[in-house]
């Protein structure tokens, strides 16, 4: 949180950590897009990992065809499930 206000990623890690201990619905509540956004992340850094691996430079997830797009779209659902939840929805900012 910086100068009081939370960022748009506020409250995944502690619903990864509700997930891991199979509390999915308070994973749900801490912040909706959990479910999207960790798998995309996952997948980017695996892509990026193998490639460092195969070829020693970093960047392979920029080549994967649609990789800009899903990268720009999850980005795009954390900035609105953001606003929303300042406007008191998705149970309001997580502090």
């Amino acid at each position: 949180m910086v100068a009081g206000i939370p960022c748009p990623t506020c409250g995944i890690t502690r619903a990864c950590r509700l997930a891991l201990h199979g509390d999915f619905a308070g994973a749900t509540r801490m912040h909706p897009l959990v479910w999207v956004a960790v798998p995309v992340v996952v997948v980017v850094l695996g892509v990026e990992l193998f490639g460092y691996a195969r070829a020693r430079t970093w960047g392979a997830s920029r080549r994967v065809r649609g990789g800009d797009v899903l990268m720009a779209g999850t980005a795009a659902l954390l900035f609105a499930i953001w606003i929303a939840r300042f406007a008191g929805y998705f149970g309001g900012p997580v502090e």
